[in-house]
């Protein structure tokens, strides 16, 4: 019994001190070269908008992460989020996101 009431005491002490327990989603290390669209990359390089995705309901820790790897499975080198359609504490939590191929010209 003492066992069990020391584990919860150590649980409830872990989640009270780290503010959260969701778990993060890695990074691919392949997604990790996958970034926003800039005016600058959208003027200079040869950006084709391969697909268009919803990311509806995460967690703000996860929202560029799970964008980054979602964008480098449909064959996207940069993404644009289109529209927040959700938020948690003022961070994003769901989006619209395009996504590009781009190429030097």
């Amino acid at each position: 019994m003492f066992k069990v009431v020391c584990t919860a005491l150590l649980a409830l002490t872990t989640i009270v001190t780290t503010g959260c327990v969701t778990r993060k989603i890695p990074v691919d290390p392949e997604a990790a070269k996958v970034m926003a669209l800039s005016e600058f990359t959208k003027k200079n390089m040869n950006c084709e908008q391969v697909e268009m995705f919803t990311f509806e309901d995460g967690h703000p820790n996860n929202f560029y992460p799970y964008i980054k790897n979602t964008t480098y499975m449909l064959g996207g080198t940069h993404f644009h989020v289109d529209d927040i359609i959700k938020t948690r504490r003022d961070r994003p939590a769901g989006a619209d996101v395009s996504v590009y191929y781009c190429q030097d010209k």
